[in-house]
């Protein structure tokens, strides 16, 4: 069973998707959610804020670099809802301070 939920705050909303099996893969430049049942969603990451991913749900390593790329946090729960791990990415702000600090 898949849902897929979005919340919008912004113009690009967070999307929540809730599986008991599935997995995460990149085609293109968007990805595609195919379920345990083999029902395929497609997301894309230009239009997305954030992705919270709910259950037993895989990202292949293309998926991955895609989200990367467009600097999206993915945040890991288990099926029950507990947190398991977050990828967020740090603001390169005032890098010349910083080598300054470590000079």
């Amino acid at each position: 069973m898949m849902r897929l939920y979005i919340l919008r705050r912004s113009a690009r909303p967070a999307i929540y998707v809730i599986s008991d099996r599935g997995k995460l893969s990149r085609t293109d430049e968007h990805i595609l959610f195919t379920g345990i049942d083999g029902s395929c969603t497609t997301l894309f990451p230009f239009k997305m804020e954030q992705l919270v991913l709910m259950g037993n749900v895989s990202i292949s390593g293309d998926a991955l670099r895609l989200l990367t790329q467009y600097r999206i946090p993915v945040t890991l729960l288990s099926k029950n809802g507990k947190f398991n791990s977050k990828l967020v990415y740090g603001e390169s702000r005032n890098v010349f301070l910083r080598q300054k600090q470590y000079m």
